[in-house]
C-alpha cells in the first residue's frame, strides 16, 4: 500500500472526451475534468459556478435572436419570428409611447427565419435568403426600426452573352420600353431584375477630333461616349480640349476670338448623350422573347432597331434651348447583353459582409464587391467609362461549393462547405480592386451553415459536420491547419445532434458559447497564447431548451451579455444570462436560477412569478434559501418577509475529476484499487456545495439542506475545507463538487490523499 497526494490547481482544461480518459501522459489530463456541468473554466484556472437566466419577455413565438449593435452603448437584440421583428435594448423590450411593443412587420415565415443569414454594419442589418430579395433592417431612431429593400445601383451582372446570333433590341432608348429577343431568354421570374445592353459599335457616328468643322446637332464619339453638338463657336470647328463629361453640356474650346494666326478659335458646345452601357429594370413579362422594362441608364443607339431620332437641349440663361433632332440608323440591336446577377430566376445573395469600405455579396461560387466607399454601387466602370481600382469587382472562387459565410479580417475570409479562401489585394501598392486582387486557399475543414463569430480578433466557425468548432486563419495553404477547438472534447455534439449556433462573450471572462440542437449550451474558455482551452456544458432547468443565442454589450457598455431564446412548457421566452461574478465581487444579489424573477425593494411576504405557475420553485430571499410552491396564478408566500427576492428553477452544476493518477510504489496508480483517505477543496466565496468521492455519497460543505428554514443565509466559505474517509476502494477514484443550492461558488483547487494497493 502506498500513499500519494496529487493536487489539481487548474480546471481550465474543462470536460474532456471519454477517449482521452486514459491519456495520463498528456498535459491536458492534469487540468481536465471527466464532467463539468454548470461550472465554467476560467483562464486563471479556477472553476466558476455559471450564473442563472432572467426572463426578459415572453417571445412572440418560435424565434431566432440576432445581435444588432451600433456601438457599445447602443446594443440591441433582434427577435425574429414569423411575420414580425421585435427589438430589445437596455435589458428590456422596446415599447412605444403607449407601452405597446415596437413590432416591425416582415414577410418572413418561420421557415424563412430559420434559414435567414444576416450581417450587421452600423445601423443596418442585411437580411439574406437564396429565395428572396435581400432586405435591410434599419435602425431609424431610438425606438424606430423598418425594413427596406436592398436597392443596388448599376449591378452586379452575370457574365455577358457570347452567342452573336442571340440578339436583344429595345423599342426606345429612354423611359418605358419593350425588349425583344431573337430567342426565348426571358422568364416571368425576371420581373424586377436588372438587364444590361452594351453598344456593339458606333459605326454610324463619326469620332470627335480637334479642329474639325461640325454642324449643329451632329453626333460625335470620344472615349466610347456619344456627344451632340449643340452650340457652335465663331469658327464652327471643334476645340482642342477632349470631352470627358458624362452629363450636361460643356465647351471643348474657347469658341470665340482668334488664334495667333488670326483665325477664329475652335470650340463647340457638346451635350453628353450616352456611353456604351445602358441599364434597364424588367417590369413586365409578355412571353419568353418579349418583356417590358424601364431604362435606368440611357441605352446606346445600337440597342434599337431602325432609325432613331434624338431630341435634346439644355437649360441656358434664356431658358430651355432645344436643338434640331439628330439621327442614327441601326437595324440589329445587340448581342452584348447580360442579366442582373440577382433575381427570382437566378437566385439571390446568401451571404454579405462589409469589409474594406465595400459591401460584399455572395451567391453560389461568386463574390461581388461594391465600389469603394459606395456600398450600394455595383457599377464596373466609373463616370468616364474607365475600369479603375475603386469600382465594383466580381470574383469567382476556384470551388464548386456555394459561399456560406464571409468574415472580414486583414483579408476577406470566404467559407464554403469544402474549404476557405482569402481574398485580398494582389500587391501592396494599392488596395483591393478590379485591377489588384488575389484569392488564395487557406487551411480549413469546411463550414456549416452557422454564422461565425469573433473572439479576441479570431474568427470561429462550426465545421460542415456540425460537430466541430474551428478557428479560421487567413494564413496561406502551407501554414499549419486551422485550429480544432474541440479536439479534446469530441463528445460535445454526439451522434444525432449538431451545433447550431455560436456566440462570443469576450468580456468579462473570455468565453465562447455553442448551442447544441437538443437545447444544451456549451461554454469554452479559449486563450491560445496562455494554452487555455476547455469546454463545459450548461443545461438549462428541467423542461427548458435553448433554441437561439447571441451576445450584446450590457447597458453600461462594459461586459458582454448572453441572450437566449428558450422553449419551456410549450412556450418561447427571451432570456438573458445574469452577470458573471468577477474576482473581488460580492455574492449579494447573484442570480443562480433559471427563468429567474428578481425583485429588490421594500420587504414583502409574497410575490407572483407569472411564468412559473403551479410549480415547485427555489427562492433566495435576503440570502436565505427556500423551496416553495406557486399557486395557479404563480404566487408564492415567503416564510419571512424579505427585500431582495430571487425566484426560479434550479439547474445542474457538478464537477467530476479525472481518475486520480499520481503513481505508486510499483508504477502508475491507474487501474489499481485505491481509496481516498482524506481530501480537501479550496474555495473562494462559495455556498451551497457538496464534496466527496464521485461514486460515494457527497457531504455538505456547510451543512445546508433544501428543507432548511432560516432567517439569514450561511456565511460564504473561503479557504480550505478538509474531509476524512470520503470513499471506498475503487479502480476509478475521482473527486466531485456539486452545487445543490442557488448560490455563487468558485472552486480554486482540490487534493486527495490516495491509498493505492499493489494490485
Amino acid at each position: 500500500m502506498s500513499r500519494v497526494s496529487p493536487v489539481q490547481t487548474s480546471f481550465n482544461g474543462g470536460e474532456i472526451s471519454r477517449r482521452l480518459s486514459a491519456r495520463i501522459d498528456q498535459g491536458i489530463y492534469a487540468v481536465a475534468l471527466e464532467e463539468m456541468t454548470g461550472f465554467a473554466p476560467l483562464l486563471e484556472g479556477p472553476a466558476e459556478a455559471m450564473p442563472g437566466t432572467i426572463v426578459v419577455e415572453p417571445a412572440a413565438g418560435p424565434c431566432r435572436l440576432f445581435r444588432f449593435e451600433y456601438n457599445t452603448t447602443q446594443g440591441h437584440v433582434v427577435e425574429a419570428s414569423a411575420g414580425k421583428f421585435r427589438v430589445f435594448t437596455n435589458d428590456a423590450l422596446i415599447v412605444d409611447a403607449s407601452g405597446n411593443p415596437v413590432e416591425v412587420a416582415s414577410s418572413y415565415s418561420w421557415a424563412d427565419v430559420q434559414a435567414l443569414r444576416t450581417h450587421q454594419s452600423y445601423d443596418v442589418m442585411y437580411c439574406l435568403l437564396r429565395t428572396r430579395a435581400p432586405m435591410q433592417f434599419r435602425r431609424d431612431g431610438a425606438t424606430a426600426f423598418s425594413f427596406a429593400p436592398l436597392a443596388l445601383k448599376d449591378g452586379p451582372f452575370d457574365d455577358r452573352n457570347d452567342d452573336k446570333s442571340l440578339r436583344v433590341s429595345a423599342s426606345a432608348l429612354t423611359g418605358a420600353v419593350t425588349l425583344s429577343a431573337t430567342s426565348p431568354i426571358f422568364a416571368a421570374t425576371d420581373v424586377g431584375s436588372l438587364f444590361q445592353m452594351e453598344a456593339e459599335d458606333f459605326g454610324d457616328i463619326p469620332a470627335w477630333e480637334p479642329g474639325i468643322t461640325v454642324t449643329q446637332g451632329q453626333l460625335l464619339t470620344f472615349g466610347e461616349r456619344v456627344y451632340r453638338v449643340v452650340g457652335l463657336g465663331a469658327g464652327g470647328r471643334t476645340g482642342g480640349l477632349q470631352p470627358v463629361h458624362t452629363e450636361g453640356v460643356e465647351w471643348d474650346g474657347v469658341g470665340r476670338g482668334q488664334d495667333i494666326n488670326e483665325k477664329d478659335a475652335g470650340g463647340v458646345q457638346l451635350e453628353y448623350v450616352h456611353d456604351r452601357i445602358g441599364i434597364l429594370r424588367i417590369t413586365g413579362f409578355t412571353d419568353a422573347s418579349t418583356v417590358s422594362a424601364t431604362v435606368l441608364r440611357h441605352l446606346p443607339f445600337s440597342a434599337t432597331t431602325g432609325n432613331y431620332e434624338y431630341h435634346g437641349g439644355y437649360w441656358g440663361g434664356a431658358g430651355w434651348t432645344e436643338f434640331v433632332p439628330s439621327g442614327a440608323a441601326y437595324a440589329y440591336g445587340t448581342w452584348r447583353w447580360r442579366f442582373g446577377a440577382f433575381s427570382d430566376t437566378r437566385g439571390w445573395p446568401e451571404a454579405a459582409c462589409v469589409w474594406n469600405e465595400r459591401l460584399w455579396l455572395a451567391k453560389d461560387q461568386v463574390v461581388y464587391g461594391s465600389a469603394a466607399a459606395d456600398l450600394l454601387n455595383f457599377s464596373t466602370f466609373n463616370e468616364l467609362g474607365e475600369l479603375t481600382n475603386d469600382m465594383a469587382l466580381t470574383v469567382r472562387l476556384p470551388d464548386p461549393n456555394p459561399v456560406l459565410h464571409m468574415v472580414g479580417e486583414d483579408r476577406l475570409l470566404i467559407l464554403t462547405a469544402k474549404g476557405m479562401h482569402a481574398l485580398g489585394p494582389g500587391g501592396a501598392a494599392t488596395g483591393i480592386g478590379p485591377n489588384n486582387r488575389r484569392i488564395d486557399p487557406v487551411p480549413s475543414r469546411g463550414a456549416a451553415a452557422v454564422a461565425p463569430v469573433e473572439l479576441d480578433g479570431r474568427a470561429i466557425y462550426i465545421g460542415r459536420s456540425g460537430r466541430r468548432v474551428h478557428e479560421a486563419s487567413s494564413a496561406p495553404q502551407s501554414a499549419d491547419p486551422a485550429q480544432d477547438l474541440n479536439r479534446y472534447a469530441r463528445h460535445i455534439a454526439p451522434e444525432g445532434t449538431r451545433l447550431v449556433a455560436l456566440a462570443s462573450q469576450q468580456l468579462p471572462l473570455n468565453h465562447l458559447w455553442a448551442l447544441r440542437s437538443d437545447g444544451t449550451l456549451w461554454c469554452a474558455v479559449y486563450v491560445p497564447e496562455e494554452q487555455a482551452l476547455g469546454w463545459a456544458r450548461r443545461t438549462l432547468a428541467a423542461g427548458m431548451a435553448a433554441r437561439s443565442i447571441c451576445t450584446i454589450t450590457d447597458p453600461n457598455g462594459v461586459n458582454d451579455q448572453l441572450w437566449i431564446a428558450a422553449e419551456f412548457d410549450g412556450a418561447w421566452f427571451v432570456l438573458r444570462m445574469a452577470p458573471w461574478r468577477e474576482d473581488g465581487d460580492s455574492a449579494a444579489g447573484a442570480i443562480m436560477l433559471d427563468m429567474a424573477l428578481s425583485r429588490d425593494g421594500a420587504p414583502v411576504d409574497s410575490l407572483v412569478h407569472p411564468h412559473l405557475k403551479s410549480r415547485r420553485i427555489e427562492v433566495v430571499a435576503d440570502g436565505a434559501w427556500y423551496t416553495l410552491a406557486t399557486d395557479p396564478t404563480g404566487r408564492f408566500t415567503l416564510p419571512e418577509a424579505a427585500s431582495n427576492v430571487i425566484a426560479g428553477l434550479p439547474f445542474a452544476a457538478r464537477m467530476v475529476g479525472m481518475p486520480i493518477e499520481a503513481g505508486g510504489d510499483n508504477g502508475p496508480a491507474r487501474g489499481k484499487m485505491a481509496r481516498i483517505g482524506t481530501a480537501w477543496v479550496e474555495l473562494e466565496k462559495a455556498r451551497g456545495l457538496r464534496f466527496g468521492e464521485a461514486a460515494s455519497p457527497l457531504e455538505d460543505i456547510e451543512g445546508l439542506s433544501t428543507d432548511s428554514t432560516m432567517d439569514e443565509g450561511f456565511a460564504l466559505e473561503s479557504g480550505f475545507v478538509a474531509f476524512d474517509a470520503i470513499g471506498d476502494f475503487t479502480r476509478r477514484p475521482r473527486l466531485c463538487v456539486e452545487r445543490v443550492a442557488p448560490f455563487p461558488a468558485t472552486v480554486l483547487a482540490w487534493c486527495a490523499t490516495l491509498e493505492v494497493s499493489q494490485r
